[in-house]
């Protein structure tokens, strides 16, 4: 996220948590005067949040209008989720035979299992899942390949309320097992499994996703 303990960070976390949840439906939109009256904020960190969201594809400028809660297709969702197989498995190969204690046991740390059970707001388990997979792209030191990673994960904010809270309410996606999985296959030196975990990870939220809109 934005930078920590301003109050521009405060409202990008407000504003960010209440599209992961579906409070700002996509296609909505927003305006400065609306947010300083919602969050009880000064128009300069509430300006300074709406440039970040908009840097980080969550919401986009309507001069004007406001700013637009963009929603997404079912088909650029996968081509997303698609693309971040790809860029992570690559990364962690090229991993391999590099991770530090230090590394695994940071990785086994982010790896307690969430609440499954389709009740409770998502976005705690969301940054869970983010903070994981960029501590594991960032096993190999390839800073760029963590930058897109990183910018990948925060353009998912787009289909967060648009399309995962219904496939992650169905109880079917991943519950923090395979991140575990991921980190003591690591820690075993079994690279392959881990590879395979990492895989079925990423794509299990692709496939609860088609599942639930039936693409």
């Amino acid at each position: 996220m934005s930078g920590g303990g301003t109050l521009k960070q405060a409202v990008y976390d407000a504003i960010f948590e209440d599209i992961i949840e579906g409070r700002y439906a996509p296609g909505s939109i927003l305006t400065e005067s609306g947010l300083m009256e919602n969050y009880a904020m000064g128009k300069a960190p509430v300006r300074e949040a709406l440039i970040e969201l908009c840097k980080d594809h969550a919401l986009r400028s309507l001069p004007r209008k406001g700013y637009l809660v963009i929603p997404v297709t079912l088909e650029e969702i996968v081509d997303l989720l698609d693309f971040r197989v790809d860029l992570e498995i690559a990364n962690f190969r090229r991993a391999v035979g590099r991770f530090t204690p230090e590394q695994i046991v940071r990785l086994q740390k982010l790896s307690v299992e969430t609440d499954a059970s389709g009740t409770g707001p998502v976005t705690p388990h969301w940054l869970k899942n983010e903070s994981f997979h960029l501590e594991l792209c960032g096993c190999s030191g390839n800073r760029y390949t963590y930058s897109i990673l990183r910018n990948t994960l925060r353009h998912s904010v787009l289909f967060i309320g648009q399309y995962f809270r219904s496939a992650w309410a169905a109880s079917r996606e991943s519950d923090g097992t395979y991140h575990l999985a991921i980190a003591n296959a690591i820690q075993e030196g079994d690279y392959q499994t881990a590879e395979q975990m990492l895989r079925k990870d990423v794509l299990a939220v692709k496939n609860e996703i088609l599942t639930v809109n039936r693409l």
